[in-house]
Protein backbone atom coordinates (compact mmCIF):
# COMPACT_ATOMS: atom_id res chain seq x y z
CA UNK A 1 0.00 0.00 0.00
CA UNK A 2 2.82 2.06 0.83
CA UNK A 3 4.41 1.58 -2.66
CA UNK A 4 1.52 2.04 -4.49
CA UNK A 5 1.02 5.75 -2.80
CA UNK A 6 4.40 6.57 -3.32
CA UNK A 7 4.41 5.56 -7.34
CA UNK A 8 1.21 8.10 -7.48
CA UNK A 9 2.20 10.52 -5.80
CA UNK A 10 5.77 9.74 -8.37
CA UNK A 11 3.76 10.49 -11.16
CA UNK A 12 2.08 13.31 -9.98
CA UNK A 13 5.07 15.21 -9.68
CA UNK A 14 6.73 14.61 -12.97
CA UNK A 15 3.48 15.72 -14.49
CA UNK A 16 3.79 18.75 -12.44
CA UNK A 17 7.25 19.23 -13.52
CA UNK A 18 5.57 18.70 -17.15
CA UNK A 19 3.37 20.83 -16.99
CA UNK A 20 5.50 23.56 -15.21
CA UNK A 21 8.08 23.20 -17.87
CA UNK A 22 5.61 24.16 -20.90
CA UNK A 23 4.07 27.02 -19.02
CA UNK A 24 7.67 28.47 -18.98
CA UNK A 25 8.15 27.62 -22.46
CA UNK A 26 4.88 28.88 -23.34
CA UNK A 27 5.66 32.50 -21.57
CA UNK A 28 8.96 32.74 -22.90
CA UNK A 29 7.40 32.52 -26.77
CA UNK A 30 4.50 35.13 -25.37
CA UNK A 31 7.19 37.53 -24.21
CA UNK A 32 9.09 37.29 -27.16
CA UNK A 33 6.22 37.48 -29.69
CA UNK A 34 4.74 40.84 -27.55
CA UNK A 35 8.21 42.31 -27.45
CA UNK A 36 8.23 41.85 -31.56
CA UNK A 37 4.65 42.94 -31.34
CA UNK A 38 5.91 46.05 -29.57
CA UNK A 39 8.43 46.91 -31.57
CA UNK A 40 6.52 46.41 -35.13
CA UNK A 41 3.80 49.36 -33.24
CA UNK A 42 6.74 51.67 -31.87
CA UNK A 43 8.54 51.55 -35.26
CA UNK A 44 5.39 52.14 -37.34
CA UNK A 45 4.22 54.85 -35.12
CA UNK A 46 7.24 56.51 -35.25
CA UNK A 47 7.35 56.25 -39.05
CA UNK A 48 4.07 57.57 -39.03
CA UNK A 49 5.09 60.57 -36.87
CA UNK A 50 7.82 61.20 -39.33
CA UNK A 51 5.63 61.75 -42.09
CA UNK A 52 3.18 63.56 -40.25
CA UNK A 53 5.79 66.10 -39.04
CA UNK A 54 7.30 66.57 -42.44
CA UNK A 55 4.12 66.61 -44.18
CA UNK A 56 3.22 69.74 -41.90
CA UNK A 57 6.99 71.15 -42.24
CA UNK A 58 6.31 70.91 -45.76
CA UNK A 59 2.79 72.82 -45.67
CA UNK A 60 4.33 75.30 -43.32
CA UNK A 61 7.38 75.99 -45.75
CA UNK A 62 4.50 76.63 -48.74
CA UNK A 63 2.26 78.78 -46.53
CA UNK A 64 5.60 81.23 -45.46
CA UNK A 65 6.08 81.15 -49.95
CA UNK A 66 2.42 82.17 -49.88
CA UNK A 67 3.15 85.09 -47.84
CA UNK A 68 6.33 86.42 -49.33
CA UNK A 69 4.37 85.80 -52.39
CA UNK A 70 1.80 88.23 -51.69
CA UNK A 71 3.64 91.12 -50.34
CA UNK A 72 5.70 90.70 -53.44
CA UNK A 73 2.58 91.26 -55.65
CA UNK A 74 1.29 93.98 -53.29
CA UNK A 75 4.70 96.24 -52.91
CA UNK A 76 6.31 95.22 -56.22
CA UNK A 77 9.78 93.99 -54.06
CA UNK A 78 10.64 92.32 -50.99
CA UNK A 79 12.44 94.57 -48.85
CA UNK A 80 12.64 93.43 -45.49
CA UNK A 81 10.37 92.81 -42.60
CA UNK A 82 9.49 96.04 -41.60
CA UNK A 83 6.97 95.33 -44.97
CA UNK A 84 5.14 92.77 -42.65
CA UNK A 85 6.22 89.30 -42.86
CA UNK A 86 8.51 88.74 -39.93
CA UNK A 87 5.84 86.43 -38.76
CA UNK A 88 4.30 84.73 -41.68
CA UNK A 89 2.13 82.10 -40.31
CA UNK A 90 0.94 84.62 -38.09
CA UNK A 91 -0.10 86.40 -41.12
CA UNK A 92 -1.59 83.23 -42.24
CA UNK A 93 -3.94 83.29 -38.77
CA UNK A 94 -6.56 81.68 -40.97
CA UNK A 95 -4.55 78.20 -41.43
CA UNK A 96 -5.01 75.71 -38.70
CA UNK A 97 -2.72 73.04 -37.86
CA UNK A 98 -2.43 69.32 -35.85
CA UNK A 99 -3.60 70.17 -32.31
CA UNK A 100 -0.55 69.79 -29.97
CA UNK A 101 2.07 70.33 -32.69
CA UNK A 102 4.31 73.66 -32.45
CA UNK A 103 5.60 74.79 -35.70
CA UNK A 104 8.63 77.78 -35.84
CA UNK A 105 9.62 79.47 -38.92
CA UNK A 106 12.40 81.87 -39.45
CA UNK A 107 12.68 83.87 -42.21
CA UNK A 108 16.77 85.08 -42.69
CA UNK A 109 17.79 87.71 -45.31
CA UNK A 110 21.35 86.10 -46.44
CA UNK A 111 21.37 89.27 -48.81
CA UNK A 112 22.27 91.44 -44.88
CA UNK A 113 24.96 89.88 -45.13
CA UNK A 114 28.39 90.66 -47.00
CA UNK A 115 28.95 88.31 -49.83
CA UNK A 116 31.73 85.95 -49.00
CA UNK A 117 32.89 84.80 -52.00
CA UNK A 118 33.14 88.42 -53.59
CA UNK A 119 34.58 90.27 -50.75
CA UNK A 120 37.59 92.53 -51.10
CA UNK A 121 40.46 92.74 -48.57
CA UNK A 122 39.30 96.27 -47.51
CA UNK A 123 35.54 94.91 -46.60
CA UNK A 124 37.64 92.58 -44.34
CA UNK A 125 39.72 94.56 -42.60
CA UNK A 126 37.48 96.48 -41.56
CA UNK A 127 34.96 94.14 -40.38
CA UNK A 128 38.05 92.34 -38.63
CA UNK A 129 38.85 96.03 -36.85
CA UNK A 130 34.68 96.00 -35.93
CA UNK A 131 35.17 92.93 -33.96
CA UNK A 132 38.66 94.84 -32.19
CA UNK A 133 41.26 92.52 -33.64
CA UNK A 134 44.15 94.39 -34.16
CA UNK A 135 44.93 95.62 -37.52
CA UNK A 136 48.28 93.88 -38.00
CA UNK A 137 46.01 89.85 -37.62
CA UNK A 138 42.91 91.39 -39.39
CA UNK A 139 45.17 92.09 -42.19
CA UNK A 140 46.61 88.41 -41.90
CA UNK A 141 43.28 86.70 -41.93
CA UNK A 142 42.08 89.12 -44.76
CA UNK A 143 44.87 88.18 -47.00
CA UNK A 144 44.29 84.31 -46.16
CA UNK A 145 41.26 83.86 -46.21
CA UNK A 146 41.16 85.52 -49.59
CA UNK A 147 44.05 83.21 -50.54
CA UNK A 148 42.26 80.39 -49.55
CA UNK A 149 39.40 81.07 -51.97
CA UNK A 150 41.29 82.57 -55.04
CA UNK A 151 42.70 79.82 -57.61
CA UNK A 152 46.23 80.73 -58.07
CA UNK A 153 49.00 80.38 -56.16
CA UNK A 154 50.05 83.73 -55.52
CA UNK A 155 51.02 84.91 -51.67
CA UNK A 156 48.82 88.24 -50.77
CA UNK A 157 51.73 90.64 -48.43
CA UNK A 158 50.00 89.14 -45.43
CA UNK A 159 48.47 85.61 -46.45
CA UNK A 160 49.20 81.64 -46.91
CA UNK A 161 48.87 79.31 -49.85
CA UNK A 162 50.29 76.02 -49.71
CA UNK A 163 53.82 76.32 -48.91
CA UNK A 164 52.45 77.45 -45.57
CA UNK A 165 49.53 75.24 -44.88
CA UNK A 166 52.35 71.99 -46.16
CA UNK A 167 54.15 72.56 -42.90
CA UNK A 168 51.10 72.59 -40.90
CA UNK A 169 50.59 69.53 -38.32
CA UNK A 170 48.34 67.74 -40.46
CA UNK A 171 49.58 69.34 -43.48
CA UNK A 172 46.69 70.76 -45.50
CA UNK A 173 46.00 72.10 -49.30
CA UNK A 174 44.12 75.36 -49.46
CA UNK A 175 40.85 74.77 -51.35
CA UNK A 176 41.23 77.40 -54.18
CA UNK A 177 37.89 77.61 -54.60
CA UNK A 178 34.50 79.68 -52.47
CA UNK A 179 33.93 78.61 -49.26
CA UNK A 180 31.14 75.82 -49.58
CA UNK A 181 31.44 75.48 -45.31
CA UNK A 182 32.07 77.40 -42.60
CA UNK A 183 33.86 74.41 -41.33
CA UNK A 184 37.12 75.27 -43.31
CA UNK A 185 37.42 78.90 -41.21
CA UNK A 186 39.47 76.65 -38.49
CA UNK A 187 41.97 75.85 -40.77
CA UNK A 188 42.55 79.16 -42.36
CA UNK A 189 46.07 81.11 -41.18
CA UNK A 190 44.98 83.42 -38.17
CA UNK A 191 41.38 82.32 -38.00
CA UNK A 192 42.04 78.99 -35.05
CA UNK A 193 43.78 82.26 -32.75
CA UNK A 194 40.98 84.67 -32.66
CA UNK A 195 37.65 82.41 -33.51
CA UNK A 196 37.97 79.54 -31.61
CA UNK A 197 39.15 78.43 -27.97
CA UNK A 198 41.76 76.20 -27.09
CA UNK A 199 39.60 73.34 -27.52
CA UNK A 200 38.36 73.98 -31.11
CA UNK A 201 35.41 75.32 -30.04
CA UNK A 202 33.42 78.49 -32.05
CA UNK A 203 33.49 81.43 -29.62
CA UNK A 204 31.51 84.35 -30.17
CA UNK A 205 33.35 86.30 -32.54
CA UNK A 206 33.26 83.14 -34.93
CA UNK A 207 29.64 83.70 -34.46
CA UNK A 208 29.46 87.52 -35.00
CA UNK A 209 31.62 86.91 -38.62
CA UNK A 210 29.00 83.80 -39.31
CA UNK A 211 26.36 86.16 -39.00
CA UNK A 212 27.48 88.90 -41.19
CA UNK A 213 28.73 87.17 -43.97
CA UNK A 214 26.94 84.76 -46.57
CA UNK A 215 28.02 81.67 -48.50
CA UNK A 216 25.07 82.20 -50.18
CA UNK A 217 25.05 85.99 -52.26
CA UNK A 218 26.92 87.86 -54.31
CA UNK A 219 25.60 91.69 -54.39
CA UNK A 220 26.40 94.04 -51.93
CA UNK A 221 24.03 93.82 -48.40
CA UNK A 222 20.85 95.20 -47.94
CA UNK A 223 20.76 98.14 -45.76
CA UNK A 224 16.73 97.06 -44.16
CA UNK A 225 18.04 93.39 -43.01
CA UNK A 226 22.33 94.29 -41.93
CA UNK A 227 23.19 93.29 -38.51
CA UNK A 228 24.65 96.17 -36.47
CA UNK A 229 28.59 94.64 -37.65
CA UNK A 230 28.02 95.27 -40.98
CA UNK A 231 26.79 98.49 -40.61
CA UNK A 232 29.85 99.21 -38.28
CA UNK A 233 31.73 98.43 -41.24
CA UNK A 234 29.85 99.75 -43.81
CA UNK A 235 29.60 103.49 -41.87
CA UNK A 236 33.18 102.69 -41.31
CA UNK A 237 33.80 103.76 -45.16
CA UNK A 238 30.91 106.31 -45.48
CA UNK A 239 30.66 107.92 -42.23
CA UNK A 240 27.22 107.18 -41.41
CA UNK A 241 25.22 107.12 -37.68
CA UNK A 242 24.97 103.62 -36.99
CA UNK A 243 22.80 103.99 -34.41
CA UNK A 244 20.25 106.37 -35.86
CA UNK A 245 19.61 104.13 -38.73
CA UNK A 246 18.97 101.27 -36.41
CA UNK A 247 16.90 103.08 -33.97
CA UNK A 248 15.05 104.30 -37.61
CA UNK A 249 14.60 100.88 -38.86
CA UNK A 250 12.82 99.88 -35.16
CA UNK A 251 10.15 102.34 -35.53
CA UNK A 252 9.14 104.41 -33.03
CA UNK A 253 8.87 101.91 -30.10
CA UNK A 254 13.04 101.32 -31.47
CA UNK A 255 12.00 97.07 -30.71
CA UNK A 256 12.81 94.72 -33.68
CA UNK A 257 9.99 92.50 -35.26
CA UNK A 258 7.02 94.82 -34.36
CA UNK A 259 4.33 96.69 -36.52
CA UNK A 260 6.11 99.78 -36.50
CA UNK A 261 9.46 98.73 -37.93
CA UNK A 262 10.43 100.79 -41.02
CA UNK A 263 12.19 99.78 -44.56
CA UNK A 264 13.87 101.57 -47.41
CA UNK A 265 12.68 100.76 -50.58
CA UNK A 266 15.49 103.06 -52.50
CA UNK A 267 18.55 105.65 -51.35
CA UNK A 268 15.63 108.67 -51.54
CA UNK A 269 13.74 106.95 -48.81
CA UNK A 270 17.14 107.26 -46.40
CA UNK A 271 18.10 110.48 -47.48
CA UNK A 272 14.12 111.32 -46.17
CA UNK A 273 14.37 110.13 -43.03
CA UNK A 274 17.65 111.82 -42.65
CA UNK A 275 20.21 109.23 -43.05
CA UNK A 276 23.09 109.81 -45.51
CA UNK A 277 25.37 106.65 -46.55
CA UNK A 278 27.13 108.64 -48.91
CA UNK A 279 29.43 105.88 -51.21
CA UNK A 280 28.20 102.90 -48.84
CA UNK A 281 27.35 99.94 -51.15
CA UNK A 282 24.32 98.50 -50.48
CA UNK A 283 20.90 97.20 -51.55
CA UNK A 284 17.82 97.74 -51.10
CA UNK A 285 15.90 93.95 -51.51
CA UNK A 286 15.78 90.48 -50.40
CA UNK A 287 17.49 88.60 -53.09
CA UNK A 288 18.29 85.08 -51.32
CA UNK A 289 16.22 83.78 -48.49
CA UNK A 290 16.61 81.20 -45.79
CA UNK A 291 13.70 79.99 -44.14
CA UNK A 292 13.87 77.42 -41.52
CA UNK A 293 10.64 75.10 -40.53
CA UNK A 294 10.65 73.58 -37.11
CA UNK A 295 8.06 71.20 -36.43
CA UNK A 296 7.81 69.32 -33.05
CA UNK A 297 5.13 66.98 -31.00
CA UNK A 298 6.48 65.89 -27.48
CA UNK A 299 10.03 65.13 -27.88
CA UNK A 300 10.09 64.31 -32.00
CA UNK A 301 11.23 67.23 -33.81
CA UNK A 302 11.46 67.86 -38.06
CA UNK A 303 13.54 70.76 -39.53
CA UNK A 304 13.68 72.10 -42.84
CA UNK A 305 15.71 74.34 -44.29
CA UNK A 306 15.31 76.29 -47.90
CA UNK A 307 17.45 79.05 -49.80
CA UNK A 308 14.99 80.77 -51.59
CA UNK A 309 16.18 83.08 -54.86
CA UNK A 310 13.28 85.85 -54.40
CA UNK A 311 14.15 86.75 -58.26
CA UNK A 312 15.27 90.63 -57.59
CA UNK A 313 18.65 90.32 -58.94
CA UNK A 314 17.04 91.77 -62.94
CA UNK A 315 14.93 94.33 -60.57
CA UNK A 316 16.88 95.56 -57.80
CA UNK A 317 17.76 99.07 -57.00
CA UNK A 318 21.19 99.46 -56.19
CA UNK A 319 22.19 102.17 -53.72
CA UNK A 320 25.44 102.67 -55.71
CA UNK A 321 27.22 99.36 -54.54
CA UNK A 322 29.73 97.56 -56.92
CA UNK A 323 28.45 93.95 -56.80
CA UNK A 324 25.77 93.16 -59.43
CA UNK A 325 24.09 90.17 -59.73
CA UNK A 326 22.75 86.90 -57.26
CA UNK A 327 22.11 83.87 -56.37
CA UNK A 328 22.76 81.08 -54.12
CA UNK A 329 26.34 80.18 -54.77
CA UNK A 330 26.26 76.24 -55.12
CA UNK A 331 30.44 76.31 -55.75
CA UNK A 332 31.50 72.73 -55.62
CA UNK A 333 34.18 73.58 -53.21
CA UNK A 334 35.34 70.63 -50.80
CA UNK A 335 36.20 72.54 -47.98
CA UNK A 336 33.63 71.19 -45.66
CA UNK A 337 30.79 68.25 -44.92
CA UNK A 338 27.85 70.49 -46.19
CA UNK A 339 28.73 71.25 -49.80
CA UNK A 340 25.83 71.51 -51.63
CA UNK A 341 24.18 69.19 -54.21
CA UNK A 342 21.23 70.79 -56.27
CA UNK A 343 18.71 68.65 -58.10
CA UNK A 344 17.58 68.65 -61.50
CA UNK A 345 13.71 68.91 -60.65
CA UNK A 346 12.32 72.38 -61.61
CA UNK A 347 10.83 74.51 -58.92
CA UNK A 348 9.76 77.77 -58.91
CA UNK A 349 8.82 80.44 -61.85
CA UNK A 350 11.30 82.98 -61.63
CA UNK A 351 14.29 81.07 -63.65
CA UNK A 352 18.23 81.11 -63.03
CA UNK A 353 18.62 78.07 -61.28
CA UNK A 354 15.69 75.33 -60.19
CA UNK A 355 15.10 72.24 -58.28
CA UNK A 356 15.66 71.20 -54.79
CA UNK A 357 18.86 68.95 -53.69
CA UNK A 358 20.03 68.32 -50.54
CA UNK A 359 23.14 69.36 -48.39
CA UNK A 360 25.00 66.61 -46.71
CA UNK A 361 21.95 63.73 -45.12
CA UNK A 362 18.64 64.65 -46.20
CA UNK A 363 16.13 63.60 -48.55
CA UNK A 364 15.42 65.75 -51.89
CA UNK A 365 11.83 67.05 -52.19
CA UNK A 366 10.33 68.92 -54.85
CA UNK A 367 8.19 71.65 -55.02
CA UNK A 368 5.42 72.45 -57.19
CA UNK A 369 4.15 76.01 -56.15
CA UNK A 370 3.86 79.03 -58.62
CA UNK A 371 5.08 81.28 -56.47
CA UNK A 372 8.24 83.75 -58.38
CA UNK A 373 10.65 82.39 -56.55
CA UNK A 374 13.34 79.50 -57.03
CA UNK A 375 13.90 77.13 -54.41
CA UNK A 376 17.80 76.73 -54.72
CA UNK A 377 18.13 74.24 -52.40
CA UNK A 378 15.85 72.02 -49.90
CA UNK A 379 17.25 70.09 -47.20
CA UNK A 380 15.83 67.86 -44.47
CA UNK A 381 16.62 67.63 -40.73
CA UNK A 382 19.82 69.66 -40.92
CA UNK A 383 20.81 73.33 -40.87
CA UNK A 384 22.12 75.01 -44.19
CA UNK A 385 25.16 77.21 -43.34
Amino acid sequence: MFRWSESIRARRGAVLMIVLVMVFVASVLVVRVVEELTLQIRAKTAQVSRDELRYVGLSALEATLGVLGEFKEIDGHLHGPGQGWSDPLAYASTLEWPEGVTIEVTVTDETGKFPLNEVTTTELTAFFNTLDINTSDAETMSDSLLDWMDEDEDTRLNGAEESFYEREDPPLSPANAPLSSWEALRYIKGFRDHFFDENGVPNSLYYRFIRSFSLHTSTDANVNTANEDVLETLADQAGFDVDYLIDHRSGRDRVVGTYDDEYYASADDLSFAGIAIGSAAVTYVCEILKVEVRVSFGEKAYLLTALVNTGEADQSESGGGSRSGSGASESGGTDGPNSGTPGSSGSGSSGGRSGAGTSGSGSVTESGSNYPFTIVKLVESMEVD
